[in-house]
């Protein structure tokens, strides 16, 4: 693969025997730039060395490519020395900058996307967000916890930092609003055999086709628009609905309705704070640029990153109208028809792994606004101005040092 497409420069570096500099030149760390982001290491062959992340490249890279055979007989540098010595075998270092945590993190994902397609997930320094997905067309519509997205046409509702909190969800709408518990035998509708729920008032038995399969799937679709909606109306009702039974004295019912309504409350947990259909997941995320008094935009559209242009800060409203447009264009238009291939499912879920890591953050860096979060372009420009008016450490440090991946030469 040319890594030309994938990094913005390249630095040659010299044989050992000849020291730091090639030819006299300047040192190593004259040849890179100030900044940080992801780098790679090649040998003469350009076969890959190491695929990592630096907060500054000429601090990381300075220390990760001293000469080894200058160390030897200093104690002070022993550990050192027992890493791989990398001087001897890079000639080549590929850059590719970036200027906050979230660009490091975009730009590493899709460098190791490309360089190692069978392992990449392991180098990521995010972890999986977790969905849950909502096949209501299927004969037997189900709610199932996933960390990939359903195709379009599919509701899919996210995202959640654990694979625990989407049973958590599942279990609480299952509850709320007597949904089948036991799939396989919802699959054998409407000669499926009933399990103990239904004795219990708790699931109206489509299995068995006591209700019809297309009102089962209405009471899923209401379910699912609970979770990621306005749920005031519903609570409401159920509250009026618990009264009016009590005033009857009658108990049971009006105990039905108090357990509904305790749990969703689950719903209000910090786990479930970022949760909403995922046709719905746009952001404007707005991050340090290469300088302090600029910045740089992301445009977040179905889960999918995009980068926009760095932006001097006293530029900004000169630009905000076009981020405005950029980030609320075709709102609620579907994904494409490829989306429907699993490789461009789980490239998108990727993403949106990546934005949800900064989103579950308390205090995540930069800004990240959800359309109707914005206001008007003079309002956005002012809030981009104040927040980042002055440097701050957590945002112009693009990421920790990090090891990265050290494979077999290539």
């Amino acid at each position: 693969m040319p890594f030309d497409t994938l990094f913005d420069d390249v630095v040659s570096l010299p044989p050992p025997s000849q020291g730091e500099a090639p030819e006299g030149g300047p040192p190593l760390r004259k040849l890179l730039p100030a900044g940080g982001g992801v780098y790679l290491l090649t040998d003469a062959a350009d076969r890959i060395i190491q695929l990592a992340s630096a907060a500054s490249f000429r601090r990381t890279l300075a220390a990760r490519l001293a000469d080894r055979a200058s160390e030897q007989g200093d104690a002070t540098t022993a550990s050192a020395s027992r890493r791989a010595d990398l001087r001897a075998v890079a000639r080549k270092v590929w850059l590719a900058s970036a200027f906050s945590a979230f660009e490091t993190n975009w730009r590493y994902w899709r460098i190791a996307r490309a360089l190692y397609p069978k392992r990449y997930l392991k180098m990521l320094g995010f972890g999986p967000a977790w969905f849950v997905r909502a096949d209501v067309d299927q004969p037997a519509p189900d709610l199932v916890a996933s960390k990939i997205i359903g195709p379009p046409g599919e509701l899919t509702l996210g995202p959640l930092p654990r694979r625990r909190d989407a049973e958590r969800l599942i279990a609480a709408l299952q509850d709320a609003f007597d949904l089948c518990r036991y799939h396989a035998i919802l699959q054998q509708a409407p000669s499926g055999q009933p399990c103990a729920y239904r004795d219990m008032g708790k699931c109206p038995a489509p299995c068995d086709g006591s209700i019809p399969m297309d009102e089962y799937r209405a009471m899923l679709r209401q379910a699912v628009q609970f979770a990621c909606g306005d749920r005031r109306a519903t609570l409401e009702r159920w509250d009026e609905q618990m009264r009016a039974a009590a005033g009857r004295m009658d108990y049971e019912r009006a105990a039905s309705f108090k357990q509904r309504i305790d749990r969703t409350r689950t719903l209000d947990q910090p786990a479930f704070a970022q949760m909403r259909d995922l046709r719905d997941l746009d952001y404007l995320v707005v991050q340090r640029g290469s300088r302090p008094t600029r910045v740089r935009p992301f445009f977040v559209r179905r889960g999918i990153v995009r980068p926009g242009r760095e932006t001097r800060l006293k530029d900004l409203p000169a630009h905000t109208e076009d981020w405005l447009r950029e980030v609320r264009n075709d709102a609620g238009e579907p994904l494409a028809p490829a989306a429907q291939k699993e490789a461009v499912l789980q490239e998108v879920s990727e993403q949106i792994w990546l934005v949800s890591h900064f989103l579950f953050k308390k205090d995540a860096p930069g800004l990240f606004l959800r359309p109707n979060e914005c206001g008007s372009a003079a309002v956005l420009a002012e809030r981009v101005a104040a927040r980042f008016a002055r440097p701050a450490k957590d945002d112009s440090d693009p990421a920790p040092d990090a090891p990265g991946h050290e494979p077999k030469r290539e």
